[in-house]
């Protein structure tokens, strides 16, 4: 993923930053930062992403098309 820096930000969430982004394909995707996840918080996270995965068609929201994990962070 690239082009996560401040002039991408699209907004905020109880999570953390959401970015516009690229893939190395070139499709362009926003992107969810959740950072300083405390304990209990992970699982919301992981709830999010599975129901976000299981909508196909709504206009205020983006398909999920992957994550990933760092030691600091979770991405999707």
């Amino acid at each position: 993923m690239q082009n996560l820096g401040r002039n991408n930000i699209v907004g905020m969430d109880g999570f953390g930053m959401v970015y516009w982004g690229s893939l190395a394909n070139g499709s362009q995707v926003a992107i969810k930062r959740a950072s300083n996840l405390v304990q209990g918080t992970e699982k919301q996270f992981k709830t999010e992403m599975e129901v976000s995965s299981l909508i196909y068609v709504h206009p205020n929201v983006v398909r999920l098309r992957g994550f990933g994990r760092t030691k600091k962070e979770l991405r999707f």
